[in-house]
């Protein structure tokens, strides 16, 4: 798997499109009790994510491999064309929220447009 596109969410959560169209969450809360992330308990900090295709870091250092990621992400929808821009009515479909008591994705109900 290589990492198309990472969005981070509330709840620290990462939305993430795959190259080959897999869209999904992945909740990295529970690394958050490790010393190599416990800057990202500020959620400013956890919002400084880059993406390395084969992994994802943020400016304090940490980081997760992709074989992490795709171990234990959710795979909720599949993008036809996962290169190129993201219309908004794809986001709307596939706009969900974490939610940590479910341990599961649900529908926010509210369109979002990050890209046109």
């Amino acid at each position: 798997m290589r990492i198309a596109e990472v969005f981070p969410q509330t709840q620290w959560v990462l939305r993430i499109v795959a190259e080959d169209g897999r869209m999904g969450y992945f909740d990295v809360s529970p690394y958050l009790e490790y010393e190599a992330f416990e800057e990202l308990v500020n959620h400013r900090e956890f919002m400084k994510i880059t993406n390395g295709k084969y992994f994802v870091e943020w400016d304090c250092g940490a980081d997760l491999s992709v074989d992490t990621i795709e171990a234990q992400w959710e795979v909720v929808d599949k993008v036809l064309n996962p290169t190129a821009p993201m219309k908004a009515e794809t986001v709307e479909r596939s706009e969900l929220v974490y939610d940590s008591d479910r341990g599961s994705c649900a529908g926010q109900g509210k369109p979002v447009s990050r890209r046109g």
